[in-house]
């Protein structure tokens, strides 16, 4: 992506489709106004010019308890397992 102002290595970015669909995705390398995101859910449908990006300034959390323990999880931090 370029003309991002400020992007953080690990920040989080919301991404929102033509059509409504909404995706995740995070920064996994900035240069100047420049950054690569990966997209969690996949590519499929994105447009460069109908396509809206949102840098969150966050990085992606997770709670952490004794209820995790032992549950898989998917890279936005959502139980796969059950």
């Amino acid at each position: 992506m370029r003309n991002v102002k400020f992007p953080v290595f690990g920040e989080i970015v919301r991404i929102s489709l033509k059509d409504g669909t909404k995706r995740m995705g995070q920064v996994l390398e900035t240069c100047g106004e420049k950054a690569v995101v990966q997209v969690y859910e996949g590519t499929r449908g994105i447009d460069v010019k109908n396509t809206v990006c949102e840098f969150t300034g966050d990085v992606l959390r997770m709670p952490v308890s004794e209820d995790i323990l032992g549950r898989t999880f998917n890279g936005t931090g959502k139980p796969i397992d059950k």
